[in-house]
């Protein structure tokens, strides 16, 4: 385990974060698994990760703090980092019950206090998604941690569009699930960047 210094947004510091590094003792997936594009079409489909009933509810969007574009690959592709502030209520409450049902070795954090993840994004034919294989950064007071991919995560910060088509397309008397899920296929799921991308 290693400890940094975290700035904030002015360039200033603001206190010690500790940042879990080492193999084995920061936050891991309480099941692993190879996430495939088919796989993870499969567990936002079937709800797997219980976020329908939160984007039913229409929550407040997250407020996105900054954004740092990191290349193209032309006009309708782009890769980068996006920080979002999750705020307390429905969008931490949400966020941290994913977070507690996909991994464990979770740093303790104030969950009354807003938060911030940043997540690495990517955006085809107008489409954002996390892209398999990233990880996102969770800071929390002066606390700061890594969190594995899991589709799950994807869902919750970029698939406001994918649940609100979803529930359209479920209600009784609309498409038959097999045709639905032909139709939302197309939100293909992309492997994550090289990290050596500037």
């Amino acid at each position: 385990m290693r400890s940094r210094v975290f700035f904030g947004r002015a360039g200033g510091v603001i206190g010690l974060a500790t940042l879990v590094l080492a193999s084995g003792c920061g936050p891991a997936l309480v099941q692993s698994e190879e996430f495939t594009p088919n796989r993870i079409r499969e567990i936002k489909f079937a709800d797997t990760c219980k976020l329908q009933p939160y984007f039913n509810g229409n929550p407040e969007k997250l407020f996105k703090r900054s954004e740092v574009s990191m290349g193209a690959e032309g006009v309708d592709k782009k890769a980068g980092k996006m920080t979002f502030e999750i705020k307390p209520g429905p969008q931490s409450d949400t966020f941290f019950r994913l977070v507690d049902a996909t991994y464990k070795r979770v740093p303790r954090v104030n969950r009354e206090a807003l938060a911030a993840a940043t997540v690495p994004f990517l955006h085809r034919k107008g489409q954002l998604q996390m892209p398999i294989g990233a990880t996102i950064v969770v800071e929390s007071g002066e606390q700061e941690f890594e969190l594995p991919y899991s589709p799950c995560m994807g869902a919750f910060f970029f698939g406001r569009s994918y649940y609100l088509m979803r529930a359209k397309l479920l209600t009784p008397g609309a498409t038959h699930m097999k045709a639905a899920q032909v139709s939302m296929n197309r939100l293909v799921t992309r492997p994550a960047a090289p990290r050596s991308v500037p």
